[in-house]
């Protein structure tokens, strides 16, 4: 009997240790003959800037310096959905936090975006579509604007997360 439970152990590990092989490949892990993807996200940079107007446009971009292509979900993109990106605006004077408005529940778009070696993306938000009140909170101070969110590639083992801050200015009167 201890020499059949030994022989069903060994063929249950055999089992599993395939089944995670083929399911890494199917989904384009980090297995993938000759393209090891795991750290692609790594070489995913980011670039922030706010550009202003009355929408208050913050332009982004994500520029893929691996050698590998990089395939992310649209719908991680920081720019095309809601919920992508972790936004947090800041009086600077009184150090309140800014009420955004409550987003309508929104599937995100299960499309791949595919950014080669050396491409750019590029996107933009409107901070005034999630935050209403911000015109007016910058006519009595300076806005913080602290923002985060994932870099996720298919196939990567980790996403990178990046984040950072930048500030608008008050406005002047008549402006």
């Amino acid at each position: 009997m201890t020499k059949r439970f030994g022989s069903f152990k060994k063929l249950l590990a055999f089992m599993m240790l395939t089944s995670i092989i083929f399911l890494t490949l199917v989904n384009g892990g980090c297995w993938s003959l000759g393209n090891d993807s795991r750290d692609i996200a790594m070489h995913i940079k980011h670039s922030i800037q706010y550009k202003g107007g009355g929408a208050h446009l913050v332009a982004m971009s994500l520029i893929n310096n691996s050698g590998l292509t990089a395939n992310i979900l649209d719908g991680r993109l920081p720019w095309r959905h809601r919920h992508a990106m972790v936004l947090l605006l800041v009086n600077s004077d009184t150090g309140a936090v800014i009420e955004a408005s409550v987003p309508p529940i929104d599937d995100p778009v299960a499309a791949v975006v595919e950014v080669g070696p050396g491409a750019e993306v590029h996107g933009e938000l409107s901070l005034l579509e999630i935050y209403p009140t911000l015109d007016e909170d910058l006519r009595s101070s300076r806005v913080d604007v602290f923002y985060a969110f994932d870099i996720t590639c298919i196939g990567a083992i980790v996403p990178q997360r990046v984040g950072g801050w930048f500030s608008i200015p008050r406005k002047e009167d008549g402006s």
